[in-house]
């Protein structure tokens, strides 16, 4: 018999919880509160994925029906890497693997809170390399990546790049999606082959980081956060001001380089969380450069989105900047969108046409924020996403046809088993709807 971690227990405590019954928590001063269970029964998630597939809009309105959904966060979702499957808590590997090999991730030095000590160089599978991404006279500006090692130039077909998250944890991320290429090809049907796969994971540090040792006195960083949003760079000293938007662009032109991978078709664009905050708003405001038929962006449990018009779904009387960038048209643009930001329908017709795939996993009703331009969209992130398709519905008069979206069964904001549930396995990995 398997042990079970303590998390892995209260995870199931919680399942039972998101199967419709109430749990009751006692807090220190011993009183009593209900946990309102706001997931419905994976039966039902089961019916809503099904039908996410084959009309989405259809499947967002049935999310917006479950009861107490909309509901602020209780903390009464799922824990962050397991996966409920029949009553059963899976840690780590996702129950639906098929026998596929699961790598745990590298270790460092230091938080994503205090700032990271170290990058780590020792990864399996992987390789920590720096690309010049700017130059002055004899200066140079490098951006730290990983990148899976012992590549086959000549057999790759495609490229994946992943950004982090919250916690700028590019090592990790660049593992699970790993962990979740392996899964895919257990899959015959979705034609995915080994050795064929670039994948790809910048390094997105912020002034913590660097003043906390991790980084060469050349290597980019950023302020804080901003990078999700398109920031720019605080240094390295006499390279202020690139966009993290500008570091994706240059890692776009590397995967599509002819010279370097020679018979590679396509490049997708993942982020899970921050990370696909990242990649929604880059997918919106990315400069056209005749490449856009073969880029796709994976987008999966974002906390906000970048609106396309001044509507909301929730009251906006209480929140003057709800439409200001990065969460509207309006505002003060990031320096890399300025000039793009000032031809709406433009920005709107190209973004229509580009390939977008939203994944939003049930159980995650959590994701409650200070910011009123993020409540203004929904109160947690499972109702702002299925808000955002019907958004996207409202703006387009219909769901764009390169746009699609699924919501995923029992999944909570969880980034591997996100990234290594079917309909992203189909996306991310597979050519078949390139």
């Amino acid at each position: 018999m398997v042990k079970l971690s303590v998390v892995a227990a209260m995870a199931i405590l919680l399942v039972t919880c998101a199967q419709g019954k109430q749990v009751r928590a006692r807090t220190e001063s011993s009183s009593e509160h209900v946990l309102i269970a706001r997931q419905a029964s994976c039966k039902t998630q089961r019916s809503i994925a099904k039908l996410s597939v084959s009309n989405p809009v259809a499947a967002a309105n049935r999310v917006l029906e479950i009861k107490n959904v909309m509901d602020a966060d209780a903390n009464s979702w799922i824990g962050q890497n397991e996966v409920p499957d029949d009553n059963v808590v899976t840690e780590f590997q996702v129950p639906w693997s098929r026998g596929a090999k699961f790598e745990f991730s590298a270790n460092t030095l230091g938080t994503y809170g205090t700032g990271y000590l170290s990058l780590p160089w020792i990864l399996d599978g992987y390789s920590l390399n720096r690309s010049v991404i700017a130059t002055k006279g004899n200066k140079t500006a490098k951006a730290p990546f990983y990148v899976n090692s012992n590549l086959n130039h000549e057999k790759i077909k495609r490229a994946v790049i992943i950004l982090p998250g919250q916690w700028r944890d590019s090592w990790n991320f660049i593992n699970l999606l790993g962990n979740a290429y392996r899964v895919a090809q257990k899959y015959p049907e979705l034609d995915v082959e080994p050795d064929e796969l670039l994948m790809l994971s910048p390094v997105l540090f912020n002034q913590k980081d660097h003043a906390a040792g991790a980084l060469k006195s050349n290597e980019i960083y950023f302020k804080d956060s901003g990078w999700f949003v398109g920031g720019t760079t605080r240094g390295p000293s006499g390279f202020e001001g690139i966009s993290s938007y500008t570091v994706l662009d240059h890692f776009v032109r590397f995967a599509l380089n002819s010279t370097q991978f020679p018979n590679l078709n396509h490049v997708v664009v993942v982020g899970h969380s921050m990370g696909a905050q990242a990649v929604m708003r880059y997918s919106l405001l990315r400069k056209s450069d005749g490449n856009d038929s073969r880029i796709s962006y994976w987008v999966g449990n974002p906390g906000s989105f970048l609106y396309l018009n001044d509507q909301r779904n929730a009251t906006t009387s209480n929140c003057s900047s709800y439409n200001d960038f990065p969460y509207g048209l309006e505002g003060k643009f990031t320096k890399y969108a300025r000039s793009e930001a000032k031809d709406t329908s433009s920005l709107l017709r190209r973004f229509k046409n580009r390939r977008v795939h939203y994944s939003f996993g049930m159980d995650d009703n959590g994701g409650q924020s200070d910011q009123c331009a993020v409540t203004t969209q929904g109160p947690n992130r499972v109702s702002r996403g299925a808000f955002w398709i019907k958004h996207l519905v409202s703006v387009f008069d219909g769901l764009p046809q390169s746009h699609t979206a699924d919501f995923a069964t029992c999944i909570s904001h969880q980034d591997y088993p996100m990234l290594a549930h079917y309909q992203a396995l189909k996306f991310i990995f597979s050519s078949q709807l390139d």
